[in-house]
């Protein structure tokens, strides 16, 4: 065979293999994912090196004393948890064995208007016989849905994770302004704060105490905006309002995130986590948090938030 035929010759990827490469992206060790594929962790390392050996390049790389995705690897993630499910949706079609029923679901305004459009498009075009419900409030008045039975599924902002937690993303959280603006220079600085008993509520206004009562650091502030819309903080920071604080995930363009330097103290993060109850889980249920898990896992690009401002975004003419 010449090296040209053997450089066109198409590579044919094992699902086993794209199986046991998501639940390491899953879970972040050989030692968990292979709870998940039901192997050992040393037939687990093996079947990652076959796997390097058949896409041609390094998937993981050594960070400190931790295995970690290198940039080839976390491109492959994407295209992996894709094949899974057309691969998976097609088995269960064939089996007979369509997804059918209701999930309620729960999520706050800022996640849902950057990832729900996405999600509910693609999971509507593979399952057009589930219904969804959802419900857009804040994590606290979620959790207490989820808590009542009155929701199935629900994304939620948790300081820390509850043990059966999925956890999507640690999310910091941030002050931001409008690209090019100086309001933040001025003092006190004029606050649009999300209040809603979150925790990026708790947060925000516990570092706003602390540095209001130190000598060494004090931050002049006043704040003019509060809200428990997402929307109605972004615009007050793109419009030059205020300085608002949010997940650093749901920050749209035209902002600029504030940092130390800024004179803005650390905020913290908060975790993103997929929680349920036992007593509600379904196969469509299932289906619907595989979805959410790869969307949040994703890193965001342009936001889908971007398209709710354009008018702000807009030079006066």
């Amino acid at each position: 065979m010449q090296a040209n035929d053997k450089h066109n010759m198409k590579i044919n990827l094992d699902i086993e293999l794209l199986r046991t490469f998501v639940a390491f992206a899953d879970t972040g060790s050989f030692k968990q994912a292979s709870k998940l594929v039901f192997r050992s962790q040393p037939a687990v390392s093996m079947q990652m090196k076959r796997f390097e050996d058949l896409v041609g390049q390094p998937l993981f790389t050594k960070k400190g004393r931790e295995l970690v995705l290198t940039e080839a690897g976390l491109s492959m993630v994407s295209h992996a948890r894709q094949l899974l499910s057309m691969h998976d949706n097609i088995v269960d079609n064939l089996r007979g064995q369509a997804i059918k029923g209701k999930v309620r679901i729960g999520i706050p305004d800022d996640y849902a208007m950057l990832f729900l459009p996405n999600i509910l498009k693609r999971f509507a075009a593979l399952h057009p016989d589930v219904s969804l419900e959802i419900k857009s409030k804040g994590s606290s008045n979620l959790s207490q849905d989820l808590n009542e039975g009155k929701l199935d599924i629900a994304i939620l902002a948790a300081h820390e994770p509850q043990p059966n937690d999925i956890i999507l993303r640690k999310d910091p959280i941030v002050w931001v302004t409008a690209q090019g603006d100086t309001i933040h220079t001025r003092r006190p600085v004029d606050l649009a704060l999300f209040l809603d008993d979150t925790p990026i509520d708790k947060n925000t206004l516990a570092t706003l105490q602390k540095h209001k009562v130190s000598e060494e650091n004090p931050l002049d502030c006043r704040i003019v905006l509060e809200s428990k819309s997402w929307p109605a903080i972004t615009i007050a920071a793109l419009s030059g309002f205020a300085v608002s604080i949010m997940a650093q995930s749901v920050v749209v363009p035209g902002l600029r995130v504030l940092s130390e330097k800024d004179g803005f103290p650390d905020l913290g993060h908060i975790y993103i986590v997929i929680r349920s109850t036992p007593d509600t889980q379904s196969l469509a249920t299932s289906y619907l948090a595989k979805e959410l898990m790869d969307d949040f896992r994703n890193e965001v690009p342009v936001t889908a938030g971007a398209a709710l401002f354009p008018l702000v975004n807009k030079p006066l003419k």
